[in-house]
């Protein structure tokens, strides 16, 4: 098993790197684009992967202790990992053995994943007013999508929808195409430059395989979320006591 020094000393390099542009995005609100990039082509999103699907193997507790490092040198950094967190976190426990093996295998090759299930308007609890239709080998999704954390530097979206009877379901929806827009507005309370706003899609196409029944999605996902929260308020922690306190060192 990867041990947590080896992780640290291989994701040192790009963790140093983004705390060095850190003040200048946050200044400009540049959105932080290559950060992500060098995470994802050090293996980041591979992390809780297992070692013989191509990932890293490591456990809870270590993918805490790299948030914490990473959320030290830029906050917004773990927040725009978090929906790929929980997607992969679904894969290790999902019965849909095709589709675990299919997006195990596209994030060992690097896709990243995002997090559009929020919305916000006149959809009543319990439903959702993004929809999907399936046909065949294909599928298309149609809808608005709010609070989309890590949307603007995913490859595909982890997307909760609804079908025409009602059921809900999960759609993985490719971004690289001209039914999906994504747009920078978030504008509430957290970091500023997680790519959290408005996804909307029309007809969005993708695979009829990678729609799944949102029933059996994991259980935890919540407390996921939460570690990633708790771990970018211990990061943040970390970088003040670091700026208190190197002054007195110097």
């Amino acid at each position: 098993m990867t041990t947590l020094a080896e992780l640290r000393s291989r994701f040192a390099p790009v963790i140093e790197s983004i705390a060095e542009g850190a003040l200048e995005r946050e200044r400009g609100r540049l959105l932080p684009h290559a950060a992500v990039r060098a995470l994802a082509e050090a293996g980041f999103g591979t992390v809780r992967l297992p070692v013989e699907a191509g990932g890293l193997g490591a456990t809870f507790g270590q993918l805490a202790s790299l948030l914490v490092d990473l959320a030290a040198a830029d906050p917004n950094l773990p927040q725009i990992w978090r929906g790929h967190i929980a997607f992969v976190e679904d894969l290790l426990i999902t019965p849909h053995a095709e589709f675990r093996q299919r997006w195990l295998r596209r994030i060992a090759d690097g896709a990243v994943i995002g997090n559009a299930w929020s919305e916000i308007g006149s959809v009543e609890r319990g439903s959702q007013g993004t929809k999907v239709a399936v046909e065949g080998e294909h599928a298309e999704v149609t809808g608005r999508k709010f609070y989309t954390t890590g949307a603007y530097f995913a490859d595909y979206l982890d997307t909760l929808v609804e079908a025409a009877d009602g059921s809900q379901h999960i759609a993985v929806v490719p971004l690289v195409q001209a039914a999906v827009t994504r747009s920078d507005d978030w504008d509430g309370f957290g970091q500023k430059l997680t790519g959290t706003g408005t996804v909307v899609y029309d007809r969005a196409r993708l695979d009829a395989q990678d729609v799944i029944p949102f029933e059996d999605r994991f259980g935890y996902q919540t407390a996921v979320y939460q570690l990633v929260l708790i771990a970018v308020h211990a990061g943040i922690a970390a970088a003040v006591r670091e700026d208190a306190t190197a002054p007195v060192h110097a």
